[in-house]
């Protein structure tokens, strides 16, 4: 047994209190007017969800792709619209009843770009038409969605609509407060820098079991703290807890972190505010 096993059996403490914020207007316009969204469905069946889509994209700020604007291009189709996907960074799919014609990959396009999106990486939304008369193909490829991914059902084209204005401003503030995990604690970071050597993490805590459980990592002059592993946007080190200092601002904690290589973290107070929302991907 490793000194660090004991992390893989504690119970996780989630921040959820945090999860219910979502970022401002602003915070979400700027943030939305860097990112390209990837709508990706049978285009003969489902017109004008698509349209919906790309209307519910706009509305955020974020810029639509679809492949009936890709204009006259040299390249073949599936390579265009694979190029497109991997210049994105949401794919968003909408699943109807038809599968599509396959590909010489035995995929359909849909298929083929959401297969695509998972390898690059892209943050991946999927939605389903409420319908009991999909196809066999279709439906496989909707337990393989859900397999992984959570794909909500859509009744009309303005449900749809509004789904995805609500989704992508969740995705928006889980961008700009991203989850991370101390030991066994999660929470959201209000901004991580990663200087190579210098880790510095603004965090806003928001359950006091949360925060009385990263004090309680910062040891005294008796104990010279818990070392434990950060785990932030696919990445992870061990750290040494060496210092903790919060303080209560309305119905919230503040705090900085910097960790480095030496396995060293020390915590001090913040007063800016920065909201955001969703849930940790534990």
């Amino acid at each position: 047994m490793t000194r660090y096993s004991n992390e893989e059996t504690q119970v996780l403490l989630i921040d959820r209190a945090a999860a219910a914020e979502l970022a401002s207007a602003d915070a979400i316009r700027e943030w939305a007017g860097e990112k390209r969204a990837f709508i990706s469905s049978v285009m003969t069946e489902l017109r004008a969800e698509r349209q919906a889509v790309s209307a519910g994209i706009r509305a955020v700020g974020l810029r639509p792709v679809m492949f009936e604007e890709f204009g006259g291009r040299d390249a073949d189709p599936e390579e265009a619209y694979l190029a497109e996907v991997e210049g994105s960074d949401i794919y968003i799919g909408i699943l109807g009843k038809r599968y599509g014609k396959p590909l010489k990959t035995r995929y359909s396009p849909t298929h083929a770009e959401y297969r695509h999106a998972e390898q690059h990486a892209l943050r991946i939304a999927v939605w389903t038409l409420d319908t009991d008369e999909r196809e066999g193909p279709e439906q496989s490829f909707l337990d393989e969605v859900r397999t992984f991914h959570v794909a909500p059902g859509f009744s009309s084209v303005d449900d749809l609509r509004r789904q995805i204005e609500e989704r992508m401003r969740v995705i928006a503030a889980e961008d700009l407060a991203p989850w991370c995990k101390l030991g066994n604690v999660v929470f959201r970071a209000m901004e991580i820098e990663d200087r190579g050597g210098v880790v510095q993490v603004k965090a806003r805590v928001r359950g006091d079991l949360i925060a009385r459980a990263l004090e309680d990592m910062r040891g005294d002059r008796f104990n010279r703290g818990s070392e434990a592993r950060f785990t932030w946007s696919g990445r992870s080190k061990y750290i040494k807890v060496k210092g903790f200092m919060s303080q209560q601002l309305r119905a919230s904690r503040k705090c900085f972190v910097w960790s480095s290589k030496s396995r060293k973290l020390r915590t001090i107070t913040s007063g800016k505010l920065v909201s955001g929302g969703g849930l940790p991907p534990i």
